[in-house]
């Protein structure tokens, strides 16, 4: 075995809180290994290099997931969704250590690999079907797909494991709970 450098991005990506398939998609996506319109004309397969969602630039996978103005739109909505104001403009972005909570860091991971899948299949289907849907559909469905998903590994850790995470777990909840503003918490009343 060589001796390789640790990719920052690894752990976080295969945390068990990120869908599978969202993974696999993401994974891809990392190493250029979708077939955008860009990797397809460096194989001979096309000669459309234009994004068949903006229909405006190049097709690469910055640019699907992050600098198309309906992928911008989708990744601004999902920020002031979760709270964050850094800034996000290629992969990396998504997967760099940020200061917060543990638990909020991987539930944003999970959203964006979400967001990656989801953009995927907008752009499969409109290169296959001709159809783009709208943009704050996307951002409903990663929202309710988030919601479902994290809530059933969340509740699967609280069933399988209550021995040995017992109440981190259950903070582990609230704290998800929280973060979608399904609970509210006033600290300053008694």
């Amino acid at each position: 075995m060589g001796n390789k450098d640790k990719v920052s991005w690894v752990n976080t990506l295969w945390n068990r809180v990120v869908i599978p398939k969202s993974r696999f998609v993401v994974w891809l996506a990392f190493h250029e290994r979708l077939k955008t319109k860009q990797r397809l004309k460096s194989m001979g397969v096309v000669d459309d290099t234009v994004c068949i969602i903006c229909g405006t630039q190049f097709e690469t996978t910055d640019h699907l997931f992050f600098m198309c103005d309906f992928s911008y739109q989708c990744v601004e909505a999902l920020k002031r969704w979760v709270r964050v104001t850094w800034s996000i403009k290629n992969m990396n972005d998504i997967y760099r250590t940020r200061r917060m909570p543990k638990t909020k860091l991987k539930l944003i991971e999970a959203i964006f690999g979400n967001l990656v899948y989801t953009i995927w299949n907008v752009r499969n289907e409109a290169v296959w079907q001709k159809k783009v849907t709208t943009f704050r559909r996307v951002v409903e469905s990663i929202k309710t797909n988030s919601k479902l998903s994290n809530a059933k590994r969340v509740h699967f850790n609280l069933v399988e494991k209550p021995v040995i995470c017992g109440l981190l777990c259950l903070g582990d909840l609230v704290a998800f709970l929280i973060l979608l503003g399904w609970v509210d918490l006033d600290i300053d009343q008694p």
